[in-house]
């Protein structure tokens, strides 16, 4: 049986909500700091493999679990990518349709995975969602039982750069409770594919695209994403945890959610 409420342990390691907002905020404003002094920017394959030269998605195959949001979320969000739009828009990918925006549980296969062909991430990408479908009847079953752990808050405390690959929105779990119930959940799914890092809370507003940034470009995005004020409280329904398979960076496809594992209701 799974438990949402026990303490945390990140890669092997017990972490409690302090310390984890403890890195969190500091890896957010040491970026910073660290584009203020170096306004360099290396354009890596994790881009490139998605987004090509005219700023339009390649095709870029895989599966992961994310938090779908409701539309009243979708569009206090998009306030964020319009802010970025109307002041660096000769610098962003083609824009995000609005429709796929999630906060990320877990990635799980793709094709930054060391895979010899597309026949076997496919393969691998069958068997996880078996692996992923056992994994969701288990947290239904869970929150049917405990009905307080259904929901998740989180809060926004700004936009990252995210190493110039895409515009993210950074987010913090809002209490002790979120933040185990989040992280115990990441840990069910690192069991299936393990993923080097622990868990950054984000939601991806942008691409960037794949032209060199001068200084000046990279300063001023640094800027625009540092004047965004507004914050976003929002709360994750556990029933609305989705698997989905991907196409490319604006093509998503929800194959289950938790939802799906929901036993009808015994008449009396």
């Amino acid at each position: 049986m799974i438990d949402l409420s026990k303490k945390v342990y990140l890669k092997g390691k017990r972490t409690d909500y302090e310390k984890y907002c403890e890195i969190i905020r500091r890896e957010y404003f040491d970026t910073f700091e660290h584009y203020q002094k170096n306004p360099d920017r290396k354009i890596i394959p994790g881009l490139t493999k998605k987004v090509n030269e005219d700023g339009k998605y390649r095709g870029f195959y895989g599966d992961t679990t994310v938090f779908q949001l409701d539309g009243e979320a979708i569009t206090r969000i998009k306030t964020a990518q319009d802010f970025v739009h109307e002041r660096i828009p000769g610098l962003l990918a083609r824009r995000l349709d609005p429709n796929f925006f999630h906060i990320t549980l877990h990635d799980l296969n793709n094709e930054n995975d060391d895979f010899s062909s597309m026949f076997g991430l496919r393969e691998r990408v069958k068997e996880t969602s078996k692996k992923a479908g056992k994994i969701f009847r288990e947290i239904n079953e869970y929150i049917t039982d405990n009905p307080e752990d259904r929901f998740a808050k989180v809060e926004s405390i700004g936009i990252a750069s995210g190493g110039f690959v895409a515009l993210m929105m950074v987010f913090l779990p809002s209490t002790e409770k979120d933040y185990r119930i989040i992280m115990n959940l990441y840990n069910l799914f690192d069991e299936i594919v393990y993923l080097k890092n622990f868990l950054r809370i984000h939601l991806t507003l942008n691409y960037f695209n794949t032209e060199k940034f001068g200084p000046d470009e990279i300063r001023k995005t640094m800027e625009v994403t540092k004047n965004f004020k507004k914050t976003f409280r929002l709360k994750l329904d556990l029933q609305r945890l989705a698997y989905q398979t991907f196409t490319d960076m604006n093509s998503y496809e929800t194959i289950f959610s938790v939802k799906d594992f929901c036993l009808p209701k015994k008449r009396e």
